[in-house]
């Protein structure tokens, strides 16, 4: 019923149009270029691998007695 809303201007045209199912056409479609998404995924990767090390590294320098000191 929402999806109605929309064409609240072409009620008078077609009262039935509510009624039946409106099938995208591929035109309708969102595309998404292969670079895109190829370099959204190799940004996660980069992105996390840093997220992830950083802290890594540093606990692996500090000392044992040292960490639980400060804990």
């Amino acid at each position: 019923m929402l999806a109605g809303v929309g064409d609240a201007d072409q009620l008078g045209a077609d009262p039935g149009h509510l009624l039946r199912r409106r099938v995208p056409r591929q035109a309708d479609l969102g595309v998404v270029p292969l670079w895109a998404v190829t370099g959204g995924f190799a940004a996660t990767l980069v992105i996390g691998t840093l997220a992830g090390l950083y802290p890594a590294v540093r606990a692996a320098r500090l000392s044992p007695t040292l960490a639980l000191a400060a804990a």
